[in-house]
C-alpha cells in the first residue's frame, strides 16, 4: 500500500476521539452561544445587533480553532498554502473555489484562522430550518436567499429584480464587517460522473455557473478589496470525504491562491439587461477557469509523482473510451 493510501498508525481511533471532542466541545459553545444570541431577536437596535454578532463570532472562532486543533491531531494531514500572505484580516473580498468535497469547507476554515476574515456563504433559505447549523449560521449573519427560477420570474415579473435586492440587503450587513464572501462556481461537488453528464469543456472542474457570482459583484463589488481566485487539491487515493479527513487517508492537500483586481467595469452593469457585460464577465470567468483548471493538472502531476499512485481518470478520458 502507498503512502499515499495508507492512513497513520492508530489514525481511526484518533479519529473517533477527535469527532466525539469536537461534538462535546461544540454542545460547550452552543450552550454560551444560543442565550447571547437570543439578544438579536430581544434587541432589535442595530449597534446591539452588531456587537452581539461579534460576541457570537468569537465564540465561533473557539470552535473552529478547536475543530482545525483535532483535525490537524487525528489526521496528521499537511496542508501546503501559497498565496494567502498579503490578505487584509480587516478586509472584504470574494472567494472564487474549485469544489471537489464537502471536506473543502473544512480546509477553508482551517484557512481562515488566523489568515483571512470570516468566511461566509450564501445558503438556500431552506437550510435555515436544519437544526442548530442553520441557526448558528443566521445568527453570525450568512445570507440566506430566495432564488428565483427562470419560470418564476416569468409567472411573477412583479418580482423581477427581487433576487438582486435581496442579494444587496444581504451584503449591506458586511458593509461594516471584515467578510470573505465564498462562492463554489461550478454549483456542486465535482465528481467525474457528473463532469461526463455536463460535457464540461475542462479537464478537472465542472462549467462554471455565473449567476450568483454576477449578483454578488454587483451588490458588494465597491466594498471589495479583490478576487481572492482558490484552487485545493487533494492528494491522490482518497476521494476528500469527512471519513478520508477524520481516518487519516487525506495525507496532503495542496491550496493555491491569487488575489485579482475587482472587475469594476462589470460591477456597475446590470448583466441581466447588459449583453455585452455579462459577455465581458462571461469570458472573464472562463479565464479564471481555465487557469485553474490547468493548475489543478500541474498541481496533481507533483502529488502523483510525490506518492506514487495515479488519481481516477479524467472525465474527458473516460467520455472518450464511451
Amino acid at each position: 500500500m502507498s503512502r499515499a493510501n495508507k492512513p497513520p498508525f492508530l489514525a481511526p481511533i484518533r479519529g473517533v476521539i477527535a469527532i466525539a471532542a469536537v461534538v462535546i466541545w461544540l454542545t460547550i459553545c452552543f450552550s454560551v452561544f444560543f442565550p447571547i444570541s437570543l439578544l438579536k431577536i430581544l434587541i432589535p437596535i442595530p449597534r446591539v445587533q452588531y456587537w452581539v454578532t461579534s460576541i457570537l463570532l468569537g465564540l465561533t472562532w473557539l470552535w473552529i480553532g478547536f475543530v482545525n486543533f483535532m483535525g490537524r491531531w487525528a489526521s496528521g494531514i499537511e496542508i501546503d498554502v501559497q498565496g494567502l500572505e498579503n490578505i487584509n484580516k480587516r478586509g472584504h473580498y470574494f472567494l472564487f473555489a474549485n469544489h471537489s468535497a464537502w471536506t473543502d469547507i473544512i480546509i477553508l476554515f482551517q484557512l481562515y484562522h488566523g489568515r483571512m476574515p470570516f468566511p461566509r456563504w450564501f445558503m438556500k433559505h431552506s437550510l435555515i430550518w436544519l437544526p442548530m447549523i442553520g441557526y448558528v449560521c443566521w445568527a453570525v449573519d450568512m445570507p440566506f436567499m430566495h432564488r428565483l427560477k427562470p419560470s418564476e420570474a416569468k409567472k411573477r415579473p412583479d418580482l423581477k429584480g427581487k433576487d438582486l435586492e435581496n442579494t444587496r440587503r444581504a451584503c449591506e450587513k458586511f458593509r461594516h464587517r471584515p467578510v470573505v464572501v465564498v462562492n463554489y462556481l461550478e454549483g456542486t461537488r465535482f465528481t467525474w460522473e457528473k463532469h461526463r453528464r455536463s460535457r464540461s469543456p475542462y479537464r478537472n472542474l465542472l462549467a462554471p455557473k455565473l449567476g450568483g457570482a454576477g449578483f454578488t459583484l454587483n451588490a458588494m463589488g465597491e466594498l471589495l478589496e479583490g478576487i481572492i481566485d482558490l484552487t485545493v487539491v487533494f492528494s491522490p487515493g482518497c476521494e476528500g470525504t469527512g471519513m478520508d479527513y477524520a481516518t487519516g487517508r487525506i495525507r496532503k492537500v495542496v491550496v493555491r491562491a491569487r488575489i485579482l483586481p475587482v472587475p469594476m467595469d462589470i460591477v456597475h452593469c446590470d448583466l441581466r439587461e447588459d449583453d455585452a457585460a455579462r459577455i465581458r464577465f462571461r469570458d472573464w470567468v472562463n479565464e479564471i477557469w481555465a487557469y485553474k483548471d490547468q493548475q489543478i493538472t500541474e498541481i496533481k502531476a507533483q502529488l502523483v509523482e510525490e506518492f506514487g499512485i495515479e488519481y481516477d481518470k479524467p472525465g474527458i478520458e473516460q467520455r472518450a473510451e464511451s
